[in-house]
């Protein structure tokens, strides 16, 4: 069963696609972990609207603490899947996504993360982000992810075990690229 997180603060305007997006593998999810940051719109019954709409398994958190990073580390401790994946309430999965990279790590389970593409967009434009090429020496692969020399594992491109992801968490003060620091820990153990 996979968890999908999904920290949100003021989506109304996307969420229901973002949530859409995940149907292709929906047999997949086991729980949809929504965390709330404060929106002051109408994000949540987006949400809850979408999920009922697509038989979608929703729970909503609602938190305030401002921080991407503490919004997900609230869905970590409530997670309760084999896998977890995180998605920006913003962005959409690749059709299927979630289908290949479970079975990439169903074909090598001692891998523990699986990385894919994303789409992320930006203003008025989608924007697909490949996945970058890990090789088997995690100190080289985080060596190389800290360098810059491979591609940013993205939020909404990579689905990790529970297992790797097990007392890692996001940077909670850090209001840029706290999701590298979070990968760079788990690429310490995958």
């Amino acid at each position: 069963m996979i968890s999908v997180i999904i920290p949100a603060k003021d989506a109304a305007a996307t969420i229901g696609e973002t949530l859409s997006s995940l149907l292709p593998d929906r047999s997949l999810i086991g729980e949809i972990l929504l965390v709330d940051d404060g929106s002051i719109d109408n994000t949540v019954a987006r949400a809850w609207d979408a999920a009922r709409d697509h038989a979608l398994p929703l729970s909503v958190t609602s938190v305030s603490f401002a921080s991407a990073g503490a919004s997900r580390n609230a869905g970590l401790e409530k997670a309760s899947g084999d896998y977890i994946f995180f998605l920006d309430a913003d962005d959409e999965i690749v059709p299927g996504g979630l289908s290949y990279l479970r079975d990439a790590l169903r074909a090598k389970p001692h891998a523990g993360l699986a990385v894919g593409a994303a789409i992320h967009r930006a203003s008025r434009v989608d924007k697909l982000k490949g996945p970058g090429s890990f090789g088997s020496d995690l100190y080289h692969n985080v060596t190389r992810y800290l360098a810059n020399e491979l591609r940013s594992i993205t939020v909404g491109s990579a689905l990790v075990t529970a297992a790797v992801s097990a007392g890692i968490r996001f940077p909670e003060k850090t209001g840029l690229d706290e999701d590298t620091l979070y990968w760079a820990k788990v690429l310490m153990r995958a």
